[in-house]
C-alpha cells in the first residue's frame, strides 16, 4: 500500500507523519492499530535501534531543545512501515511518501522544475492508494481573498495537479484526504462546532478537488483538521515582512515556540481514512485486472519518458515493461494481503466518520 503526501514547504507534512507515527507507535494502549518501521526495500521489520531512530519522539525532543520545530526535509523521502492490529497481527506493508514541498513551487515553471522529479511525482500518484493533501490552516484563515489563500497555501498548484491526473487517468481508484495542519493556531471562531468554519473554508479553497471526488466514482474524499502539538501548547508570533522581494512571497513571518507537552489531535485518523477506504475499494471492485493495471503503468512510463534513473531502489536499468511488471506484481500482493483484513473496513470507517468530513 502506498500513500503520497503533497503540500508546500512548511505546511507540516513531515511533522504530520512523525506525529502520526508517534501516536500510533507500537505499545500505545490507546489505539488498536500501530505503525511499525520496516527496513527500506524489503519486508523485514526494523531492528530495535532502527525503530528508535524512526520513531524517536521528536515532539518531546523539540520541547527539550528550546521548544522549536525540528528542521524540515529538503528531499522526497519514503518511509517504510508495516501496519499491525492489536499487536503482532500484521495487516500490510505501507510506503509513506513525503514529497518535497519545493517541487510544487516550480512544477508549472519549466525553467525551474526538475523534470525527473515531476515524472516521479506522477508515477507515485499512479501507484498510490491514497493522497494526503497538506495545507497550513493558519494560511487559510489569515488571508481574505480566495486567490491569495490558494496561492499561499499551495491549493492552486495542487488543484491543477489533481485535475490533470483525473483527466489522464480517470479510472484509477484513489482516496484523497485534505489535512489542515496547525489547527491549534487559528482564532477561536474557526474552531467552533468541531472546526466547521475552518472546514468550510478548506472545502472552498480546494473546491476543484472536492468536485473531482464527488464526480469521479473511483475517488473518495474528505477533509480533516489536525494539530500535532495540540491546543495551547504553541505560542505563535506573526511579524509582517518589511523587505519582501516579491508579492508572490508570504508577507509575514510566523515564529512558533512549543510551550507544553505535545498532545496530537486527529493524527491517527489520517491513517484510518486511507486504510479504511482503500480496503473498501478493493472489496467493492469486482476484480481489477492486473493486466489492465500493467498496461496503465506502461503508458505512464511512455508518457513520462525514461524513468530508469529515478528509482534508486531498482538495480540496474530495467525496461519500462519490467518496471510495469514489478509494479503489477506488487499491487497484486498488496491486494491479496489487504483483502484478508476485510473485517477491518467497518471499524476503520466508523473511526473515520467521527472526525473526517467526507465529500458525499
Amino acid at each position: 500500500m502506498k500513500i503520497t503526501m503533497l503540500g508546500y514547504s512548511g505546511s507540516g507534512k513531515t511533522t504530520l507523519m512523525h506525529g502520526m507515527a508517534s501516536t500510533l507507535a507500537p505499545g500505545n494502549a490507546d489505539h488498536d492499530y500501530a505503525l511499525i518501521p520496516r527496513r527500506k526495500n524489503d519486508d523485514e521489520l526494523a531492528s530495535f535501534n532502527e525503530e528508535v531512530d524512526v520513531l524517536v519522539d521528536f515532539m518531546e525532543n523539540a520541547v527539550e531543545h528550546a521548544g522549536y520545530w525540528p528542521l524540515g526535509t529538503n528531499k522526497t523521502t519514503v518511509y517504510p512501515f508495516a501496519i499491525e492490529y492489536l499487536t503482532n497481527h500484521k495487516i500490510t506493508n505501507i510506503e509513506w511518501v513525503d514529497f518535497r514541498g519545493g517541487l510544487l513551487s516550480h512544477i508549472f515553471k519549466p525553467a525551474h522544475r526538475d523534470e525527473k522529479e515531476l515524472e516521479a511525482l506522477f508515477f507515485h500518484l499512479i501507484e498510490s492508494n491514497a493522497v494526503v493533501i497538506v495545507a497550513d490552516a493558519y494560511h487559510l484563515t489569515h488571508f481574505t481573498r480566495i486567490d491569495e489563500i490558494r496561492h499561499f497555501s499551495g491549493a492552486k498548484t495542487i488543484n491543477l495537479i489533481m485535475n490533470r491526473f483525473d483527466r489522464i487517468y480517470p479510472n484509477r481508484k484513489l482516496n484523497i484526504l485534505i489535512v489542515l495542519t496547525k489547527a491549534d493556531s487559528v482564532d477561536t471562531c474557526w474552531k467552533e462546532e468541531d472546526y466547521k468554519q475552518l472546514l468550510d473554508k478548506g472545502m472552498e479553497v480546494f473546491d476543484p478537488v472536492v468536485k473531482l471526488c464527488r464526480n469521479n466514482s473511483n475517488w473518495n474524499g474528505g477533509i480533516l483538521p489536525v494539530s500535532v502539538i495540540g491546543e495551547e501548547n504553541v505560542e505563535r508570533k506573526i511579524t509582517p515582512k518589511t523587505d519582501s522581494n516579491s508579492p508572490m512571497d508570504i508577507p509575514f513571518l510566523a515564529e512558533d515556540k512549543i510551550i507544553g507537552l505535545p498532545q496530537p489531535f486527529n493524527t491517527e485518523y489520517v491513517l484510518y481514512f486511507c486504510l479504511g477506504f482503500s480496503l473498501l475499494q478493493m472489496k467493492n471492485a469486482a476484480k481489477e485486472s492486473i493486466s489492465d493495471y500493467q498496461k496503465t503503468i506502461e503508458q505512464v512510463l511512455q508518457d513520462a519518458g525514461t524513468l530508469n534513473s529515478i528509482w534508486s531502489f531498482l538495480r540496474g536499468k530495467p525496461s519500462a515493461a519490467e518496471i510495469a511488471r514489478k509494479s503489477s506484481e506488487k499491487k497484486k500482493r498488496d491486494e491479496e494481503s489487504l483483502l484478508k483484513f476485510e473485517s477491518h473496513i467497518d471499524t476503520l470507517l466508523d473511526c473515520t466518520r467521527k472526525r473526517v468530513r467526507l465529500f458525499v
